[in-house]
């Protein structure tokens, strides 16, 4: 599970899988990561663009109307 309140990246032209994901310069370049884990209150995704994925995500996340996680495009 992810500690909260962190930032995480996906860039699918810059991007690398073995990344930490959690820096714009060390984005991961799939979903695979996110399905892996359990985002936390105040967890934020950024996709960046222009990009096309052809594979599925599944997201986990646990946080409450004062504190949500967020995915942006």
């Amino acid at each position: 599970m992810s500690p909260g309140n962190t930032q995480y990246y996906i860039d699918a032209q810059t991007g690398d899988d073995s990344n930490s994901g959690t820096d714009k310069h060390k984005a991961w370049k799939t979903f695979s990561q996110l399905d892996r884990r359990i985002f936390s209150p105040g967890d934020r995704i950024t996709v960046a663009g222009p990009a096309e994925f052809k594979e599925s995500l599944f997201l986990v996340a646990r946080g409450d109307s004062k504190n949500m996680s967020s995915l942006s495009f």
